[in-house]
């Protein structure tokens, strides 16, 4: 039906009433008997039914399962908030990306590549787990450089564009290895390896790894504060035992090492265990006077060593209550018998009596 009009007068029973109506062209179109308006759809490329995504309990609720894509939604994407026109267009969904650069800004710019998830969560973009970042680069990050905020190492970066630091301890600490301004520090000035002596977990207390040097540390070594050796500096500390303990040397007189002209050499008899206890093989190398007969019957090396001056010369005749007489009786048929201590050595080398 059309009409096109300029006036309509409308009789009305109280009395007449004029109304103007003003058409400009207007069509109507009614539709034919029995039929509904047609709605128009939105998605001109969409293969599922409608009842993939729509419900009966209204047309814009929509009920679409997500977890059956390539692209389950977790974390902030799955919010009620979130429309599927943020993500797609309407008019075709299958043009979504799943690349996070798709619907996200690059703040970056493009310097830190396109694999986002590297950095971001998706429950919230904002937020950077630091230690899942640098888990896949050459510097993990430990110890108190966990809480740093990513601008106390890459100070010089422009905002939001993060590019590969150096890993060396002094790229970043050069200022404070100046001012500590220390003995050691200047002898290792060269090299700069702050990990030999510090860790992550803070500069104090350090801990230099001795096994690094000619000189690994063991036994009661292992306890000592490092003046203790290094008292006149780092540089040239001597490693053989006298250049440490000749004083000790010097001063012992059970047995008197200067006057028996025992040698410097230490290790022979001691151990970095204990100075006192050694392990001087005597049993083994001479006679057993740790073992056999003799063990416990002396109390210092002085009661067979009579001469202080020569190791070399040892006495068997004043520890024992023997009288000359009785032993040369007991002794006229031994061949080449001679009351002395070395002659008491050739026969009886173990310290036995027969």
């Amino acid at each position: 039906m059309c009409i096109s009009a300029r006036r309509v007068t409308v009789a009305i029973l109280t009395g007449t009433i004029s109304m103007v109506i003003c058409f400009a062209n207007l069509i109507l179109v009614a539709p034919a008997a029995g039929q509904q308006p047609e709605a128009k759809n939105p998605h001109r490329r969409l293969s599922l039914d409608c009842a993939a995504c729509h419900t009966t309990q209204g047309w814009h609720v929509i009920s679409f399962d997500h977890s059956t894509t390539d692209f389950p939604l977790q974390g902030s994407h799955a919010s009620e908030r979130l429309h599927c026109q943020s993500c797609h267009d309407l008019a075709d969904f299958s043009t979504a990306s799943r690349a996070c650069g798709s619907c996200h800004e690059d703040v970056h710019q493009g310097k830190l590549g396109t694999a986002c998830e590297n950095c971001h969560e998706e429950t919230q973009w904002t937020s950077l787990n630091s230690l899942k970042i640098h888990a896949n680069t050459t510097f993990p990050l430990t110890g108190s450089h966990v809480q740093l905020d990513c601008q106390a190492c890459h100070v010089s970066e422009i905002e939001n564009e993060f590019s590969f630091l150096k890993t060396t301890c002094g790229d970043c600490h050069q200022q404070t290895f100046v001012n500590a301004n220390t003995e050691v520090h200047q002898v290792v000035e060269a090299n700069m390896a702050c990990e030999h002596c510090h860790t992550t977990s803070g500069w104090t207390p350090a801990f230099f790894d001795h096994s690094q040097t000619a000189f690994t540390l063991d036994g009661a070594h292992v306890g000592l504060n490092c003046a203790a050796c290094h008292s006149s500096g780092y540089a040239g500390t001597p490693t053989e035992c006298a250049g440490c303990h000749l004083n000790l040397y010097q001063a012992t007189t059970n047995p008197n090492h200067i006057g028996a002209n025992f040698p410097t050499t230490c290790e022979s008899c001691h151990n970095t265990r204990t100075w006192r206890r050694t392990s001087w093989d005597h049993d083994g190398q001479f006679f057993p006077i740790f073992s056999g007969e003799h063990k416990g019957k002396w109390s210092a090396c002085a009661d067979c060593h009579v001469d202080a001056n020569n190791f070399a010369v040892f006495e068997c005749i004043v520890c024992h209550e023997h009288r000359q007489d009785k032993m040369d009786r007991k002794h006229r048929e031994v061949s080449g018998y001679v009351y002395l201590s070395t002659a008491c050595l050739n026969c009886h080398p173990n310290g036995k009596g027969d």
